[in-house]
């Protein structure tokens, strides 16, 4: 932490600003650092108390991929305790979970959110956008974003299976290099494994993440 904030302060005697900060989840580093340049201008008598000036020179916190994806199995992982609630229902003399539109049990067996699950969506994720990085890194701003949210919405649809085949995978890349089974068995002939639909989440989940995926979406 002391360390950046050396560099944020000697940036300006080289003619420069940090814009952003990337951050591996200390937040104490990020503390250090954010008013930096806000600092500076008070100490130069250069600040009028102008708010959008403030805020222009306020350093943004951006994470890592591997944060970013460890951020993904705690929010799926609280997610599931939180659903996981079992309640009696006298009318039918039967015991359901409360969280789940279908009743059954958050996770702890296939088509559920288990601890495997969890590690394939976070790590789909962290794939999508490593992928999306490097085939936007020469895109405009606008078409870069739309590229890293098709990325990121693959990464959870195509894990969730749904009756709809090509609305499941409607994010999913389509060329012959795919990784993705329901499009590359267009190219190859041969249906889609069964094993492989059998390993993603029930048609119940594409309800039940909609929020996260959603919210994760707008962040891009």
């Amino acid at each position: 932490a002391e360390g950046a904030r050396r560099i944020f302060e000697r940036s300006t005697e080289h003619g420069f600003r940090y814009k952003r900060l990337v951050c591996d989840g200390d937040a104490s580093a990020y503390e250090m650092v954010k008013n930096t340049y806000i600092q500076q201008q008070d100490e130069d008598k250069e600040n009028t108390n102008d708010q959008p000036t403030s805020e222009k020179f306020l350093a943004q916190k951006e994470d890592c991929i591997n944060h970013v994806i460890k951020r993904v199995v705690s929010r799926l992982t609280s997610q599931r305790a939180k659903m996981n609630v079992l309640v009696e229902d006298l009318s039918k003399k039967s015991r359901l979970w409360l969280g789940n539109a279908d009743g059954k049990f958050y996770g702890g067996s296939g088509g559920r959110m288990t601890d495997k699950m969890i590690t394939r969506l976070s790590e789909s994720y962290g794939m999508a956008i490593r992928q999306g990085s490097r085939l936007a890194k020469d895109m405009e701003e606008e078409t870069a974003v739309q590229l890293m949210k098709k990325k990121y919405m693959a990464a959870f649809y195509h894990n969730i299976n749904d009756q709809n085949k090509p609305i499941q995978h409607k994010y999913c890349p389509t060329t012959s290099d795919t990784w993705c089974s329901f499009h590359k068995s267009k190219y190859t002939n041969q249906p889609e494994s069964g094993d492989k639909v059998k390993q993603r989440l029930d048609p119940v989940f594409r309800d039940v993440l909609s929020k996260i995926i959603w919210t994760g979406s707008d962040r891009l």
